[in-house]
C-alpha cells in the first residue's frame, strides 16, 4: 500500500480515543497540520488535549489507520479532510464540523443540496429496505444523500 503520510496523520488524530472533533480542531489551530500536532511537545499537547494526550502519543492505531487507508483506495471511496478543497463549504459553517469525512460516491456532489439519512445501527431488514427506497427517491429528485 502506498501510504500518504499526511492522510495517515489525519487518521491518527481522528482515530484517537478521547479526542473529539473540537479538540482536534483546537490542536490543528495551535500547531498546524496533523504532522505538526503529532510532533509537538507532550506538555503543549496536554494543555489542549488534556488526558487524551497519552492516547494521542501511542502508536496503537496503526491497524485502524491502515484499514481506513485501504478503504479509501477502493473505487469511489475518498477521505476528505478539513484542509481538502473537496470539503463541503456549507459543512464548515456548522458549529462542530467533522475533521474528516469518509466519502463513498462522487465528491463533486458534496457542494450540492443534500439530505442526511440517519438510522439505527441495528436496523431491521425492512428498515434498511425502506431507507434505501427513500434515499433512491430523494436522489432521483436531485438531492445528494449523505449519512452520518
Amino acid at each position: 500500500m502506498n501510504v500518504d503520510p499526511g492522510l495517515a496523520s489525519w487518521l491518527h488524530l481522528t482515530l484517537t480515543p478521547g479526542l473529539g472533533a473540537t479538540t482536534v480542531r483546537h490542536l490543528l489551530g495551535r500547531f498546524g497540520l496533523p504532522e505538526s500536532v503529532l510532533a509537538a511537545p507532550r506538555e503543549q499537547l496536554a494543555s489542549i488535549a488534556g488526558p487524551a494526550v497519552a492516547a494521542l502519543l501511542r502508536e496503537e492505531r496503526a491497524e485502524a489507520v491502515e484499514r481506513a487507508l485501504r478503504w479509501a483506495e477502493e473505487p469511489g471511496h475518498a477521505l476528505v479532510t478539513l484542509a481538502d478543497s473537496a470539503y463541503p463549504k456549507m459543512l464548515l459553517e456548522i458549529p462542530d464540523p467533522p475533521v474528516l469525512l469518509y466519502a463513498a460516491g462522487r465528491l463533486e456532489l458534496l457542494g450540492r443540496p443534500a439530505l442526511a439519512v440517519v438510522g439505527s445501527r441495528n436496523a431491521t431488514v425492512q428498515g434498511v429496505r425502506d431507507a434505501e427506497q427513500f434515499a433512491k427517491a430523494f436522489s432521483e429528485a436531485g438531492l445528494t444523500i449523505v449519512s452520518g
